[in-house]
């Protein structure tokens, strides 16, 4: 009986080792999720960030293209008004 009992507590002593081993193992876990999370959040942020840069450059090269087109409408029109200038006088 005594031998159980000795059986008993030293299964017992290695649970409580064991018990100890996991929940300093489960800690350290913990605090390395927790600094994944704030790595991931960090991220997220980042990217939301460079898709907000991305859509103002999107925006702004729009502008830009349309700037263009009419600037360069404004142009042609004037070179044809020359052109028919020329012409006329050519004719005359």
């Amino acid at each position: 009986m005594k031998e159980k009992i000795e059986a008993i507590s030293m299964k017992v002593d290695g649970l409580i080792l064991r018990n100890a081993d996991l929940s300093s193992e489960n800690q350290s876990l913990k605090s390395e999720n927790q600094e994944f999370q704030r790595l991931i959040n960090a991220k997220n942020s980042e990217i939301e960030g460079l898709k907000d840069q991305i859509e103002q450059l999107r925006k702004n090269a729009a502008s830009d293209s349309e700037f263009d087109v009419e600037n360069y409408k404004n142009k042609l029109n004037g070179l044809m008004k020359e052109i028919d200038e020329c012409i006329a006088i050519l004719n005359s």
